[in-house]
């Protein structure tokens, strides 16, 4: 049986802006100052438990207040080598 609970596609294409920005590896800062990873799989618990504006429904500490994006700068490369500054 093929299920698409944890297919990214699939859930974010019924999310809507700024929920739908939300993209793998993501960090999210909550209202009580935690952070955490938005993995893949976690997209049904953001359907679920956020409106559109990253407001948690139940609980406002965990209220999504920034989202950060992580830049991957390449540090190596086989065959060439890292000029340093």
């Amino acid at each position: 049986m093929d299920s698409n609970l944890y297919s990214y596609e699939a859930i974010k294409s019924t999310m809507k802006s700024p929920k739908k920005d939300l993209i793998p590896n993501d960090l999210l800062i909550f209202k009580n100052g935690e952070k955490s990873i938005l993995y893949a799989q976690y997209y049904p618990m953001i359907l679920k438990l956020y409106d559109d504006n990253l407001n948690h429904v139940y609980n406002d500490d965990y209220t999504i207040i920034e989202v950060l994006r992580p830049h991957y700068e390449s540090i190596y490369e086989r065959g060439k080598t890292k000029v340093k500054k």
